[in-house]
């Protein structure tokens, strides 16, 4: 059964940066309640230029880790 704490209403912030997918669960009155991360360094292309590519494939992997 869920306490209290988890059905209170909350929100969660996601980035989506350029070495890893971060996540963090907030309450409503600022405390943070759960935080994630998880790398895909290995995983952007670099290009000549100094262009980088991400893959959206890599962001929903990282997004469905635990």
């Amino acid at each position: 059964m869920a306490t209290q704490e988890e059905k209170q209403p909350s929100i969660l912030a996601v980035d989506c940066g350029t070495t890893g997918l971060k996540a963090t669960l907030v309450a409503k009155d600022g405390r943070t309640l759960a935080t994630a991360m998880h790398d895909y360094r290995n995983k952007t292309r670099s290009s000549a230029g100094g262009f980088v590519e991400q893959l959206p494939e890599d962001w929903w992997c990282a997004s469905r880790q635990k």
